[in-house]
C-alpha cells in the first residue's frame, strides 16, 4: 500500500511540475483558474492519503484486538 501511495505521490509531483510550468506561461486571465486546479490536486491527494491511512490503522487495530 505504501508503494502505491509513493507512486501516486510521484505522479502528483510530476503533474504539479507540469501545472506550474504551464502557469508560468499562462495568460494572466488564466492564472486564478490554474492555481485553483493545482490546489484541488494537492487537497485531493492529501485527503486520499489521510483516508487510506485511517482505514489502514482501523484494520490493524481490529486485527490486534
Amino acid at each position: 500500500m505504501e508503494e502505491d501511495i509513493k507512486e501516486h505521490e510521484d505522479q502528483l509531483n510530476e503533474c504539479l511540475r507540469h501545472g506550474n510550468d504551464i502557469l508560468r506561461r499562462a495568460h494572466p486571465d488564466a492564472i486564478p483558474t490554474m492555481k485553483h486546479w493545482i490546489n484541488i490536486l494537492k487537497v485531493l491527494h492529501t485527503s486520499l492519503c489521510l483516508v487510506v491511512s485511517l482505514e489502514y490503522y482501523a484494520v490493524v487495530k481490529m486485527l490486534y484486538l
